[in-house]
């Protein structure tokens, strides 16, 4: 059965619905005023967003080391895209796609300070309007990359930020987890719910000191973690440099001293990106326990047998296998993120239709049976346009166009002065493993197309957020700025 607005609710948006610019409010008010009900029938939905977690890395994706036992198993049971890109590496613009199911560049999300314009409704307010629970917890502080206050709350009748607003930015999945099975345990149980649960587990963390009490790893999880995959000799390893600084920031400002010509990639040691590899792994580790706590409770509420879950991810990360560490280039190993989709009644599958995090919104309503407004019905499939703008002036800025078999990436690193450098894949080279070097007619074509992108103005735009002192010790510890 599908579930649509009421008449009323449509002659009260109808306006706004005229745009394409829907602003959808939780129901209330007179019996008159309010939406229909979803019937009992309705299937609840839970969304997992695991930030920074490359695709590749997880058992379902072909990773031979045992990182994710609890998501792979519930890929055994769903349907597993294979080919889905991020439009942006990072966190924020990539969400406003997965929750609006709009690109972000057509938001005008192009540095820092954007924000989800409010012309562009994020997916809880079509689930409240149709009468679900919403409910949604993240790993951000209220102006972080998914915090409230960038727009992300609206239509949500609860948003919590994790690690709760003390200023001891943990980013730990275990405090997600407890959240969300709190949550479950006391819901209403007569209405169906949708859950946004998201975790910064994975990512890279600002280092200090051991004897400040917090660990100069640049991914940190508690010892008996990092010992599935790293040993005692791994874990002696410093990360700790006179001039790069200390954990996530050693990363960070290497990737500087790369972008700049200062040091030179290739004169990495290998066997200390090995350790890096292994890190990033116990986090994965770490957080596929604690979707396995989520997936438990479910079952013990029964609640399993009604409930679609998607585990998914905003970006991946990188290890050199290009330029640089961290999510800073527009290659798959930072492009390529997991979808993995369980819903009740649908038999295991293996998809291997292009997708983007936008086609995570529109996916979301047609599994819950919920009308998709006008600015989500079907239309052409968009170009798989991808670009990464952090601020004017940064030392990175790339932009990449894909069809069905070519790959073009025009990038910048170092300076503003420094000059575009163009390169060309085959689609098939999954990884961008084989430049193409003799195909100069294709590359003409394709950044012309690229830069027409480039040149259209935003259809809508937020309003730039400040970024207070708060906002800026949240992005410290995450390694965004010293």
């Amino acid at each position: 059965m599908q579930i649509s607005w009421s008449a009323q609710a449509r002659r009260l948006s109808g306006a706004v619905v005229a745009t394409c610019a829907m602003s959808l409010a939780p129901a209330h008010g007179s019996d008159e005023e309010r939406l229909v009900a979803p019937p009992a029938a309705a299937l609840n939905i839970l969304l997992i967003s695991i930030d920074t977690l490359r695709a590749d890395h997880l058992g379902a994706y072909g990773y031979t080391r045992e990182t994710s036992p609890r998501i792979d198993a519930l890929a055994r049971e769903s349907t597993r895209y294979v080919d889905v890109l991020a439009p942006t590496p990072w966190t924020l613009p990539s969400h406003a796609a997965m929750l609006t199911g709009r690109h972000p560049w057509e938001l005008g999300m192009r540095d820092r300070f954007a924000t989800v314009p409010a012309e562009a409704p994020i997916v809880a307010e079509y689930f409240t309007a149709a009468g679900y629970q919403s409910a949604a917890f993240v790993d951000e502080t209220s102006r972080g990359w998914v915090g409230a206050e960038r727009g992300f709350g609206r239509g949500f009748e609860t948003y919590r930020h994790l690690p709760e607003e003390n200023g001891d930015h943990r980013y730990d999945a275990v405090r997600t987890a407890d959240a969300v099975v709190s949550w479950l345990e006391n819901r209403d149980p007569s209405r169906p719910f949708f859950v946004f649960a998201h975790t910064k587990s994975v990512h890279s963390i600002h280092g200090k000191d051991k004897t400040a009490g917090r660990s100069a790893y640049p991914y940190h999880k508690p010892r008996r973690y990092l010992e599935r995959f790293a040993s005692d000799d791994d874990l002696a390893l410093s990360w700790r440099h006179p001039e790069f600084g200390v954990g996530g920031n050693y990363l960070r400002r290497l990737n500087e001293s790369i972008a700049f010509g200062r040091t030179d990639r290739t004169a990495i040691d290998p066997e200390r990106l090995r350790v890096l590899r292994a890190l990033y792994d116990a986090g994965i580790y770490y957080v596929d326990e604690q979707v396995g706590r989520i997936l438990d409770v479910l079952e013990r509420l029964d609640l399993r047998a009604r409930t679609v879950v998607v585990v998914t991810s905003d970006h991946g990360e990188a290890f050199l296998e290009h330029r640089l560490l961290l999510h800073k280039e527009l290659y798959d190993q930072v492009l390529r993120v997991p979808l993995i989709v369980s819903a009740p009644g649908r038999s295991p599958a293996v998809s291997r239709e292009p997708l983007t995090l936008m086609d995570v919104t529109p996916m979301l309503l047609d599994l819950a049976g919920v009308e998709r407004p006008p600015l989500l019905v079907s239309r052409e499939r968009p170009e798989r346009f991808t670009y990464y703008r952090d601020r004017e002036g940064y030392y990175a800025e790339s932009y990449s166009l894909r069809d069905d078999d070519w790959t073009l990436v025009w990038q910048r690193l170092g300076g503003e002065d420094e000059p575009f450098e163009i390169e060309l894949y085959r689609s098939s080279d999954v990884g961008q493993e084989r430049r193409v070097g003799d195909e100069s007619a294709r590359a003409s074509e394709m950044l012309a197309r690229l830069q027409g992108i480039l040149r259209r103005p935003p259809q809508l735009s937020g309003v730039p957020i400040e970024v207070d002192e708060r906002t800026i010790e949240h992005l410290r510890a995450l390694g965004y700025v010293d």
